[in-house]
């Protein structure tokens, strides 16, 4: 069923129309986005983590941001341990950005993309001091071991004699957390929190010579991880106490502590507000909204909007046609192309592949007081949100998110042929 040309028109007046994905290209077509750069946090989704459009287009939604706008820092879906050393890179130049990349945990973000993003970075802050450089930190979650890690480089840096004695540290940096028996995995998980605990108040009561030892940056880092440290541990927890399935609580505990680090980056940020890179369904107000049972619980998005309300903007992405890159079976050695066609009848998609337009930015907020578009967005519509793991079809309907999209969204980016994204 073909949608309705009558909305078809009038969604058209909503959207503008960009030049490329190109992202080196120039961004003067992005100037629809200077209303949302009165914002804190702008969140620019991707509806699969492996086309290699959404990454280009949103390289140039951060230059234009960090360009025109001011914004200081790019906060990532990464882990916030592990992504220190893409902020070495893009700040002061250490290693190259595969080396950065390496560190990374994820295989979605070791691509042509987001090495280009990197090296973009580079050169932006080359020559500028570090007050006015960008920076990179991730907001995600993952081992405790990372953070760990991380700590215990820094304290026998700045305390050499008090880091020599944290065997408890050592452990935690040194082992994985044990999977096997319940009452082992409490114990090492409950040792990581106590460790934190005591980091804390050590750093708290050497601030000045742990400063003077290394740099104030350095510190507001480590207690960071203090916090990190925790995060890790609590959301093993709960997501280890239910072993063989994705359990609600623990994508919802996620969402809140990654919009907590977020939180973080704004703190720190010197310039005028921070740009989220994430899945679709991170930066999105509400729930998850796809049709799995941990889709339920509240999203880093939904977080950030009770924490900043107007002052957070989401803007999320979709695309008509073509192939992405993802694992399958849940396999990382079995990542191969996925191929969609036509989109899912009644989906918003479907109206966005009328258009002849491509790429373009839609104004969900211009277009939600539209009267013409009511019959549009009166009920709840799909458009694509696939994982980074998938088990069959693309096109099937739980690949697809179903929301309210003028509550989830502000603006949508949208590109009629998504190609795989290029691994390194």
């Amino acid at each position: 069923m073909l949608p309705d040309e009558s909305i078809v028109t009038a969604l058209e007046s909503w959207t503008h129309p960009l030049s490329a994905t190109n992202p080196t290209g120039e961004t003067d077509d992005l100037l629809a986005l200077e209303a949302h750069a009165d914002a804190d946090v702008v969140g620019v989704g991707e509806a699969t983590h492996g086309t290699r459009e959404f990454f280009a287009l949103k390289t140039r939604v951060v230059r234009f941001l960090v360009e025109e706008c001011g914004f200081r820092t790019v906060a990532f879906e990464a882990d916030v341990a592990n992504a220190l050393g893409i902020d070495e890179y893009v700040r002061r130049g250490t290693g190259t950005p595969r080396d950065a990349l390496d560190d990374l945990l994820l295989w979605v973000w070791k691509t042509e993309g987001v090495r280009n993003l990197l090296a973009w970075l580079r050169e932006f802050n080359s020559g500028r001091s570090p007050d006015d450089q960008v920076r990179f930190f991730g907001v995600s979650l993952s081992d405790p071991s990372r953070p760990a890690d991380h700590l215990r480089t820094y304290l026998q840096a700045v305390d050499p004699e008090y880091a020599a004695g944290l065997t408890e540290l050592d452990r935690l940096a040194d082992e994985k957390i044990p999977r096997e028996d319940e009452d082992d995995r409490e114990a090492f998980l409950d040792s990581g929190l106590a460790v934190a605990g005591t980091i804390r108040e050590r750093l708290e009561a050497n601030r000045e010579r742990y400063v003077e030892a290394g740099s104030v940056r350095d510190y507001r880092i480590a207690t960071h991880l203090c916090r990190h440290l925790e995060q890790d541990c609590e959301w093993n927890r709960t997501r280890l106490s239910t072993p063989g399935r994705f359990d609600p609580e623990a994508f919802e505990q996620r969402g809140r502590y990654m919009a907590e680090n977020v939180g973080w980056c704004l703190d720190s940020d010197p310039g005028e507000g921070v740009v989220l890179w994430a899945h679709n369904t991170h930066v999105k107000r509400g729930s998850f909204d796809m049709a799995y049972e941990w889709a339920s619980g509240s999203t880093m998005g939904e977080y950030l909007d009770r924490e900043f309300d107007s002052r957070y903007r989401p803007l999320g992405t979709d695309f008509g046609h073509g192939q992405f890159l993802a694992v399958a079976d849940g396999d990382e050695r079995k990542r191969r192309r996925f191929a969609v066609d036509e989109p899912l009848a009644g989906s918003l998609t479907t109206y966005l592949d009328r258009l002849d337009q491509s790429p373009l930015f839609l104004d969900l907020r211009g277009a939600g007081n539209d009267p013409e578009l009511a019959p549009l967005f009166d009920r709840e519509r799909r458009i694509r949100a696939a994982s980074a793991l998938l088990d069959s079809d693309p096109d099937r309907e739980e690949y697809y998110m179903e929301t309210d999209l003028l509550a989830s969204f502000d603006g949508l980016f949208y590109v009629a042929e998504s190609t795989p994204s290029r691994p390194l």
